[in-house]
């Protein structure tokens, strides 16, 4: 499902990133892909992630924010057009979630 939202925090093998322009493409149960900008570093593909997605009120979400949170592992690393970098990302279990 094409679903945009901003990462909140991110973490690669246990160091944090900085994930100010990073968010994702579409997000399923399974796992979610994320957009890195041009000329962003993160992960190599089997890299562990732990990270917070930011989810905004409103039509389609919710009617409070919210963030969900989880773990996954990096399968795949996509060049993308401008330079930018997809991360395929599978998740280890199911997302915790936090509405307000």
């Amino acid at each position: 499902m094409s679903l945009h939202l901003p990462l909140a925090s991110l973490k690669a093998n246990g160091q944090e990133k900085n994930c100010s322009k990073m968010a994702t493409i579409n997000v399923c149960p399974g796992g979610m892909y994320l957009k890195i900008p041009e000329n962003g570093t993160l992960a190599d593909v089997g890299s562990d992630l732990t990270f917070c997605l930011s989810v905004p009120a409103g039509d389609g979400y919710s009617p409070r924010p919210g963030q969900l949170a989880g773990t996954g592992k990096v399968l795949r690393i996509d060049k993308l057009d401008g330079g930018a970098l997809g991360l395929a990302v599978r998740f280890d279990r199911k997302l915790s979630l936090n509405f307000q």
